[in-house]
């Protein structure tokens, strides 16, 4: 509708029969009048609302001017001084049970209209509420038209899926779905049916549930008995990357494997459930879900399913798939199949190789778990130098411990432990020694470790070691004891004790030696509140 025209169209002043309603009806909130107009060539109808509040205080002017055509409609805000059109139903304005007409020249009006419109006789104001939910639905439809073509036109730079990628997602994603089908015997040698390699094999003492190696392919697999493992059904999620014509798409998956019916022939179903293009630094994210809430189930525009980040991406074309991008030199592929059936989230993974190239030298140093906690911890929780040039910068720690890291391929908390180590004069000699610490003293607390090292500043690791032992057997956990120990050390510090001495640091009789210095600490602090109040 053209706004310049409608605007040029005076509103009509409520008059006194409806401000003489108003005053003597409290329940209607809205009074209305109509009229017929030729505007820019079309038969228009023009609607008036007015507001009670404003006819019992003799205002007369209308707080909306609604005009309707045969194909649409438009509304005229006439509460401000400046000009604003209102494209909502009237319905969405104002409560349309309180609403009444003004005058049985208004009723004569919307009748008229609307039965010129083919409409049948609901009454004036039900059938302006039924022809705006219309025209609402047209607009809708010819709006959403415009979304779907969009949609389907970005759909068409997909590409077809490589011919082995089901087998990829059943021999290398899959790698939890991998059992060894047997029928219980008391034989030595019982016949069994590998799931991956389809062989017939003979396995000694399987116990159902439990996890074992196959005799033939040598995969690590799960025994199912037949008898116990009728529903066996598992899930999970895989990606690929494939070039288009602006740069790749990234395209996740929903896969189900079912051993329901024949446990040799397994039935894998595969739901595709987003599309994610990456055209320069912008990506643009498509579902695979309800459109709009019409009903029908399409491609959509939509956010990011963080709920898919546990991923498996196929990579046998990763560094076809991003050469000639901003992410060729990513070291994508390597994370990827760090190990088989390694998880690797496109999305996150590239968001912060972008904002953290450094992310580069530490997968390609064969650091994975650094990079994958540092990835998927959002950068929390971790404490790499984002702004270290070289791999010794960004890890913290010199040179010839690097190689610790990489032999293990440590954990954040080994880097930390490897650290804090370092800064209280404790050097592991490889990184096996690392990881069996970290191990031994990190599985309850995570701060035993630390607290083990922080009590080696004053002699050596082993000497600490062997006194926690000693003192194990009146203790029930370590941390119990370090708590103490390290409250032990505290307190004598405060007496001015050479906690490096040998009979201070590791007192014969421990908890003789802790109490006799709490009391001494309590005594002390009683000598100098008395002197304080004398």
């Amino acid at each position: 509708m053209n706004k310049r025209v409608l605007r040029t169209i005076p509103y009509k002043n409520a008059g006194r029969n409806i401000i003489s309603k108003a005053k003597r009806i409290s329940y209607i909130k809205h009074y209305i009048k109509a009229e017929t107009k030729i505007i820019d060539r079309k038969i228009t109808l023009v609607i008036y609302v007015y507001d009670r509040n404003d006819l019992i205080n003799n205002i007369e002017k209308p707080i909306f001017q609604v005009f309707i055509t045969k194909n649409d409609y438009i509304t005229r805000d006439l509460r401000n001084a400046n000009i604003k059109w209102l494209i909502g139903r009237l319905e969405s304005l104002i409560e349309m049970n309180s609403v009444a007409c003004g005058d049985i020249s208004t009723e004569n009006v919307l009748n008229k209209y609307f039965l010129n419109l083919k409409y049948k006789s609901n009454g004036p104001l039900s059938n302006i509420i039924i022809f705006q939910h219309q025209i609402l639905n047209k607009r809708l439809k010819i709006k959403h038209n415009k979304i779907k073509k969009r949609i389907d036109n970005k759909m068409k730079e997909v590409p077809k899926l490589p011919k082995n990628f089901l087998n990829w997602i059943d021999k290398k994603a899959l790698v939890n779905s991998r059992y060894i089908y047997y029928t219980y015997s008391r034989k030595k040698y019982i016949d069994g049916y590998c799931t991956y390699c389809h062989n017939n094999v003979k396995v000694t003492n399987p116990k159902h549930r439990k996890e074992g190696i196959c005799p033939v392919c040598g995969c690590k697999i799960t025994f199912l008995s037949i008898g116990k493992a009728k529903k066996v059904f598992d899930i999970g999620h895989v990606a690929i990357l494939q070039k288009t014509k602006y740069g790749f798409v990234e395209r996740c998956f929903l896969v189900n494997k079912s051993y329901y019916t024949d446990f040799k022939n397994p039935d894998i179903k595969m739901f595709e459930l987003t599309r994610n293009f990456y055209e320069g630094k912008k990506v643009y994210h498509y579902e695979y879900r309800d459109f709009k809430n019409t009903g029908e189930h399409r491609w959509c525009e939509g956010v990011i399913n963080w709920y898919l980040k546990n991923t498996v991406l196929y990579s046998k074309n990763i560094d076809t798939v991003l050469s000639n991008t901003i992410y060729k030199y990513s070291a994508m592929k390597m994370f990827a199949q760090r190990y088989e059936g390694a998880i690797c989230n496109t999305y996150l993974y590239l968001r912060y190789y972008l904002k953290y190239p450094f992310i580069e030298y530490i997968v390609k140093s064969g650091l994975y778990n650094i990079a994958y906690n540092y990835i998927y911890s959002y950068g929390y929780g971790t404490s790499l130098n984002i702004n270290g040039k070289t791999l010794k910068d960004i890890l913290g720690v010199p040179k010839e411990y690097i190689k610790y890291l990489k032999d293990i391929d440590a954990t954040n908390t080994e880097l930390y432990i490897l650290r804090k180590a370092l800064e209280c004069g404790v050097y592991f000699k490889s990184g096996k020694e690392l990881r069996e610490f970290n191990e031994k003293y990190n599985t309850t607390y995570s701060n035993i470790a630390v607290k083990v090292l922080e009590f080696a500043k004053y002699s050596t690791i082993y000497k600490v070691e062997k006194y926690i032992e000693r003192n194990m057997i009146n203790y029930k956990s370590i941390s119990n004891f370090l708590l103490d120990w390290d409250d032990y050390i505290k307190n004598a510090k405060e007496l001015e004790y050479d906690i490096k001495l040998k009979s201070i640091l590791y007192p014969n009789d421990f908890k003789k030696a802790h109490d006799r210095v709490v009391e001494l600490i309590r005594n002390k602090k009683d000598a100098e509140q008395r002197e304080r109040y004398m």
